[in-house]
């Protein structure tokens, strides 16, 4: 490592910089504090727009990889998900920086990673707090949590893994359900929709601001309930999305029993239609129609005798705005 850095620009220039850093250094304690992370990082600053000569001196100080370069962590943050958000605090994005399909695969792999660690912290924080009844702590933790994904994964990474912190989100709002009344259900389901909205949440990774909330989003949280009320004998056959989200649901505690299941689908109705009525524009009618041909229709029957009123209601409203339009 202290030959990779006097290869460096900072240690040809003599630099008095890296005095104080490299006393720790020479006193066997490379990793404590960040020492080893932290000159690192500088050295990875002095060689900005130089990428060959970069890259040559990390082949010979052998850090081409991510888990050599977990080394230079102190031990108790030795993984990916510190590993990045050090160095994105750094100004430094990883991604960025390394043109080597090895590191850009791993780097890929980490982020995934990430995503998983930061949605399951959010899922059990958020439940705790929705536990305790405190919205405006499940706000926070909601509002921190996005925000440090989007801190610490690419723009890449935001856009392929929100899916993660949202079915997150959704599954720990839905649960406690089971226990309320309808009106309670209703009052609920509004402070969710606030959370959300106030977040940017739902449009996170998508290139998509302001009002509405896009399509793709909408049928995350739809998939993400039905599969939360589905049977969980029938939670397999489902289409390639809803095999989707039940994977993303696995990281948080899995599908719901069989009569937690059917609990929530009880209520299914009562869920989706503040959804719908939001002002925020949560669920759109089309994608709630469509949501209910391709999956529901051909899934659990249980479910589709549950939701046909829901969608006889949007269709008589839909066939009734027309004939005024005419």
């Amino acid at each position: 490592f202290i030959g990779l850095l006097l290869q460096s620009p900072i240690g040809t220039h003599g630099s008095t910089d890296l005095v104080v850093p490299l006393s720790p250094l020479l006193e066997n304690r490379l990793t404590e504090n960040y020492n080893s992370a932290r000159i690192f990082a500088t050295i990875l600053k002095s060689f900005k727009g130089k990428d060959r000569e970069l890259a040559k001196v990390l082949r010979k100080g052998k850090l081409t990889t991510l888990e050599s370069m977990l080394e230079l962590m102190p031990p108790k943050h030795r993984n990916t998900v510190d590993l990045v958000r050090y160095f994105k605090s750094h100004g430094l994005a990883l991604d960025n920086m390394f043109h080597d399909d090895g590191m850009t695969n791993e780097l890929a792999v980490a982020e995934k990673k990430i995503a998983i660690a930061f949605s399951e912290e959010l899922y059990k924080n958020l439940a705790k707090e929705i536990h305790n009844e405190d919205v405006e702590k499940a706000f926070e933790v909601v509002e921190t949590n996005m925000n440090d994904i989007g801190a610490v994964l690419s723009a890449e990474g935001v856009k392929k893994y929100m899916d993660y912190p949202i079915v997150a989100t959704t599954k720990a709002f839905i649960e406690p359900c089971v226990g309320l009344s309808g009106d309670q259900i209703e009052s609920y389901v509004e402070k969710w929709i606030k959370l959300l909205s106030k977040c940017g949440t739902l449009h996170a990774g998508t290139g998509t601001s302001g009002d509405g909330v896009p399509e793709s989003r909408q049928r995350l949280i739809l998939d993400t309930i039905y599969v939360l009320c589905a049977n969980p004998e029938e939670e397999n056959k489902g289409s390639s999305e809803e095999q989707d989200v039940q994977s993303i649901v696995s990281h948080f505690g899995g599908t719901p029993s069989t009569e937690t299941a059917t609990q929530l689908a009880e209520k299914l109705v009562l869920l989706l239609h503040p959804l719908y009525d939001a002002e925020e524009d949560i669920l759109g009618e089309e994608t709630i129609l469509r949501w209910f041909d391709e999956v529901v229709k051909k899934g659990d029957e249980s479910i589709s005798k549950r939701v046909t009123p829901l969608i006889d209601w949007l269709q008589e409203a839909e066939e009734e705005e027309s004939d005024d339009e005419e």
